[in-house]
């Protein structure tokens, strides 16, 4: 590596987004060239700096970022796939995760029962590349705002411009942590209220109230919050848990699954009432092999497969090994 490696601050539970707020800047990311076309560096999560390795990438001069630009589409079930940006060594949001690509397929599929995007009025919070909702536009949304931090604006606009949708798809800065006591109107986001607001991995310990805050901001008596949800630590299921579902009502749930991957779809109204009850669901149907099992030790024990199977390629001789290239690998802790 070049540079000087990245230093561990004390916020060992904070994702890079969150330095700002303890007080810390955001280390800096170094990035060194491998062979051919890859690329490797650091990236963060939960406050710990993570090794990616890139493929078939593009070093891009973007206004506010410097560093890899990876170009790609995926096919969520649409006529045509959706294209999107990728600025994996910027910060956290500005990568696909899971649940997006997860509930993009889901209402391309009319999965999530109830929900129905034609001529609504459309929001999602935390977007990043905002799958969900470039899903939406396709499908026929009258309009669809795609929100997130003001850095991350431009890549929001560059994925709405790669799939021709600058019609009825923008992007709009909405921070968080200044939602308290605003409604849709105040923050510029329109006076119309919104039929449905989607959300895509964005449940983390870490927000604890502001994402509620955002989510009352932009939520009328009317309004579906479609929320797709991937457990990455029992911290994060216990605040969906304990704070988020109690504040909606008329709450139902699916698991959604497609090839190995899977996530919860919650979908409710919010409850401005003072009574807050946590929802009571029928147990998972045909979910996992042993039905007592969580999502977390789920995704533990495929974890614990992986390595083994890693630890066996090791183990075999070298010359009988065929390294395969990578097009793009990347290494989340909790993943």
């Amino acid at each position: 590596m070049t540079g000087s490696r990245p230093r561990l601050g004390r916020a060992m539970g904070a994702c890079q987004s969150c330095f700002a707020g303890l007080g810390r800047e955001a280390p800096a990311v170094q990035n060194t060239k491998l062979g051919g076309n890859s690329t490797q560096g650091y990236t963060w999560h939960g406050g710990i700096p993570v090794m990616v390795t890139h493929g078939d990438t593009n070093l891009g001069g973007l206004p506010g970022y410097i560093g890899l630009v990876e170009r790609k589409s995926v096919d969520v079930g649409l006529k045509e796939p959706l294209k999107y940006e990728e600025w994996s060594a910027f910060r956290i949001g500005s990568t696909l995760w899971p649940s997006g690509a997860l509930l993009a397929r889901a209402l391309a599929a009319g999965a999530v029962k109830g929900v129905d995007v034609v001529g609504k009025r459309c929001a999602e919070v935390g977007a990043g590349v905002g799958l969900p909702g470039l899903a939406a536009g396709v499908l026929g949304a009258r309009e669809v705002v795609l929100t997130d931090r003001n850095d991350l604006v431009e890549l929001m606009e560059k994925c709405i411009e790669s799939n021709g949708l600058s019609g009825n798809v923008k992007a709009a800065e909405l921070d968080w942590a200044v939602t308290e006591n605003q409604t849709s109107s105040s923050l510029g986001l329109g006076e119309e209220p919104f039929d449905y607001v989607f959300g895509a991995d964005v449940v983390y310990m870490e927000e604890q109230e502001p994402l509620l805050d955002c989510l009352r901001a932009l939520m009328t008596a009317n309004t579906v919050l479609v929320l797709a949800y991937r457990e990455r630590t029992y911290s994060d299921r216990e605040y969906l848990n304990s704070r988020i579902l109690p504040r909606l009502t008329g709450v139902e749930r699916v698991l959604y699954e497609y090839d190995d991957s899977r996530c919860e779809i919650y979908t409710g109204k919010i409850n401005r009432g003072s009574t807050m009850e946590v929802p009571k669901f029928a147990p998972w149907a045909k979910v996992f092999a042993n039905p007592k099992t969580t999502m977390l030790e789920d995704l533990k024990a495929q974890k614990a497969k992986e390595a083994a199977q890693k630890a066996k390629e090791q183990a075999e001789p070298a010359q009988i090994r065929t390294a395969q290239p990578s097009v793009t690998e990347m290494h989340f802790w909790g993943r």
